[in-house]
C-alpha cells in the first residue's frame, strides 16, 4: 500500500470517527438507554440533574463511570425502580418529574381557573402540567395544589375559554381519577363562644403546631434532613427516632449531628423519640418489664431527663406501643411521672398515641391508652391516625377521610383540643392482591411506580385517596398512597374541630406539594 493511499484511509476513518462521535454528543437527552461506557451531552445533562437531585455522580464530564452508575443506582432504589444502573426510559422520566418537582413552583387554584389560563398564565403547556400532576382530565377545584414547570410567579386568573364538557364514560370503565369538587374546600374554623376562633382574634386563623418526625433508616439517609431543610419554615417541632428504652430502663441513644446543627439554624426545637421496636417490631416484654415496676418506671424517668439535658433535646416524646391493656393504669402513671420530672426543668412531653375511634379498653393494641387521664399530663398528644390499613393485614386506604373524623371527634371529647396534634400519614403500601404480603413506599416511590408501569392513578372518592393497580412478573399488585390532594381534606378536620396541629408521618417520604398546602389551610 502506497503512503498516499493509506494517508487516504486514514483520513476516511478519522472522518467516520468524528461524525460517529458528534452524533453520540449530539444525542438528545432520553433519546437511547445511558449505561457504563457511554459518553456524550445526554450523559451531561443527566449528571447535571443527578446531582441537582442530590444523587453525586462523581462530576459533570460526559462520561458515565462507576460513580455515574452508583447514583444511578441510588436515585432508582429511592424512587421505586429497578436498581440496575440503566439510565432507560424509565428511569429518565422518574429523575425528569424529581427534577421538576424540585425546580418548578406551587400554584393554588382559585374559582374561575382552567387548566388552559393556568398554564397560559405561567408560561407552560396543559400537557406538562397534567403530566407532572398526573391529571387525567381537565377538571380543577379550587384550592386544589398544582406544581408548575419552571420558576414563573403565582399570578391570578386569566380569561378562560369556553368550557370543555366532561366526557361521560362508559358503564363499566373504571372510576375517574380526579375527584369531585369538595362541598366546602376550606371551610372557616369553629368559632369559641364569644365569637372568636380558637386561640386568636376574631375572624383570625389559630396558629397551629406542625410536629415533623424525623428518622435514619440507613447509614447516609438523608431523607428526612434534606425534607427538614426544604420545609423547615413550615415544622416546629422535629421529633427524632433517637432514644431506645431497655427492659431495665437504660436508654439507648444515638446521635443525629446534622439534623441539630440545621434545627438550630433554622430556630427548629427537637425532642427525642423513646420507643420500644427492636427489630420488625415493638417489644411488648419491655414495655411491660418497665411500666410495670414502680422503681424501673423511675429509673427511666430519670434516665430520660438526665439524656435530654445531655443531648440539648426541647423534651421527650413518649411512642411506646404494644403495651398490654392489663397496664393502662401504670402506662398512665409512666407518663405523670415523666412530665413531673420534665415540667420544672423547662422540658416538654408529647405523646404518639395509637388512633382510637371509642375507648376500647381491651384492645391489645390500644386498650393500654386512656386519652383522657394522658390529657391531663402532656403537653401534646399525637393520635396516630394512620395504618387503618397495613402490611398483614387486608389492602385499603392508609387513612380514610371517613375513620380519620371519627379518630378526630373521640380524640377531641377526651382531650383539650388544642393539645391534639393529628398523626397524618405521608407514605404509600405496595399490596400483593389476594394477600397481605406487600412492601411499604415513599409517596414519590409510588408515583415513579405508576408512571414505570404506565398505569393511571384512580381516586377513592369515598377515602378521598389516590390508589392505583400494577401487574409485575404475573402478579397483580394495588397501591394505596396519600399525597398533597388526600392531605387538604385531612387538614379541614383539623380546622373542623379546631386542634392543635399535625404530626406527619414522616419526614423524607411525603409529596413535596403538602408543604403549600400546610400553609394555606394551617398557617
Amino acid at each position: 500500500m502506497t503512503a498516499k493511499r493509506a494517508r487516504q484511509i486514514g483520513m476516511i476513518v478519522l472522518a467516520v470517527l468524528l461524525l460517529i462521535s458528534t452524533t453520540v454528543l449530539a444525542a438528545p437527552y432520553g433519546s437511547r438507554s445511558l449505561y457504563s461506557g457511554t459518553f456524550g451531552g445526554d450523559v451531561v445533562e443527566l449528571q447535571h440533574r443527578l446531582s441537582d437531585l442530590g444523587y453525586s455522580p462523581g462530576g459533570v464530564d460526559g462520561m458515565f463511570g462507576d460513580n455515574t452508575r452508583q447514583a444511578v443506582i441510588r436515585f432508582q432504589r429511592d424512587y421505586g425502580l429497578v436498581p440496575d444502573g440503566l439510565a432507560s426510559k424509565w428511569t429518565f422520566r422518574a429523575v425528569d418529574r424529581a427534577f421538576t418537582w424540585k425546580n418548578g413552583h406551587f400554584y393554588t387554584v382559585r374559582a374561575g381557573d382552567s387548566l388552559w389560563a393556568i398554564a397560559k398564565s405561567q408560561g407552560s403547556t396543559i400537557e406538562s402540567i397534567a403530566a407532572l400532576n398526573q391529571l387525567q382530565d381537565t377538571m380543577l377545584y379550587p384550592g386544589q395544589v398544582l406544581r408548575v414547570p419552571g420558576a414563573g410567579p403565582d399570578v391570578g386568573p386569566v380569561p378562560n375559554p369556553p368550557p370543555t364538557p366532561k366526557p361521560t364514560p362508559d358503564p363499566g370503565t373504571i372510576p375517574d381519577p380526579i375527584p369531585d369538587p369538595p362541598p366546602n374546600p376550606d371551610p372557616t374554623p369553629p368559632s369559641d363562644p364569644g365569637g372568636q376562633t380558637s386561640g386568636g382574634d376574631p375572624g383570625q386563623t389559630p396558629a397551629r403546631t406542625v410536629l415533623g418526625y424525623y428518622a435514619e433508616d440507613w447509614a447516609g439517609d438523608s431523607l428526612s434532613l434534606d425534607s427538614l431543610k426544604n420545609a423547615s419554615h413550615q415544622v416546629d417541632l422535629v421529633v427524632n427516632f433517637q432514644l431506645l428504652m431497655d427492659s431495665k430502663g437504660q436508654i439507648i441513644t444515638r446521635d443525629y449531628p446534622e439534623l441539630m446543627a440545621e434545627a438550630k439554624a433554622e430556630g427548629v426545637k427537637v425532642q427525642g423519640l423513646v420507643h420500644n421496636l427492636v427489630g420488625p417490631g415493638f417489644d411488648s416484654n419491655i414495655a411491660a418489664a418497665v411500666l410495670s415496676s414502680p422503681a424501673v418506671r423511675s429509673q427511666a424517668v430519670s434516665n430520660l431527663l438526665s439524656t435530654a439535658k445531655a443531648k440539648g433535646l426541647a423534651g421527650i416524646n413518649v411512642d411506646l406501643e404494644n403495651i398490654p391493656p392489663s397496664l393502662r393504669s401504670s402506662y398512665t402513671a409512666f407518663v405523670r411521672e415523666l412530665s413531673g420530672a420534665l415540667k420544672p426543668a423547662g422540658l416538654s412531653l408529647t405523646l404518639s398515641v395509637p388512633a382510637k375511634t371509642f375507648d376500647d379498653k381491651v384492645s391489645p393494641w390500644s386498650g393500654a391508652f386512656d386519652y383522657k387521664a394522658l390529657g391531663t399530663y402532656a403537653d401534646k398528644i399525637v393520635p396516630m391516625a394512620y395504618d387503618e390499613h397495613s402490611l398483614g393485614y387486608q389492602p385499603g386506604p392508609v387513612a380514610s377521610i371517613g375513620w380519620v373524623d371519627k379518630v378526630a371527634a373521640f380524640a377531641v371529647s377526651q382531650v383539650p383540643k388544642e393539645k391534639i396534634l393529628l398523626g397524618i400519614p405521608t407514605y404509600a403500601y405496595d399490596w400483593i392482591k389476594g394477600t397481605t404480603d406487600g412492601r411499604g413506599l415513599s409517596t414519590p416511590q409510588a408515583m415513579s411506580l405508576a408512571m414505570q408501569y404506565g398505569v393511571k392513578v384512580l381516586w377513592d372518592s369515598d377515602a378521598q385517596v389516590p390508589y392505583f393497580a400494577y401487574v409485575n412478573l404475573g402478579q397483580a399488585h394495588v397501591v394505596y398512597f396519600e399525597n398533597a390532594q388526600s392531605l387538604a381534606p385531612k387538614l379541614d378536620i383539623v380546622r373542623k374541630y379546631g386542634l392543635g396541629g399535625i404530626g406527619i408521618w414522616r419526614l423524607g417520604l411525603e409529596d413535596p406539594g403538602i408543604w403549600p398546602v400546610i400553609a394555606q389551610k394551617l398557617r
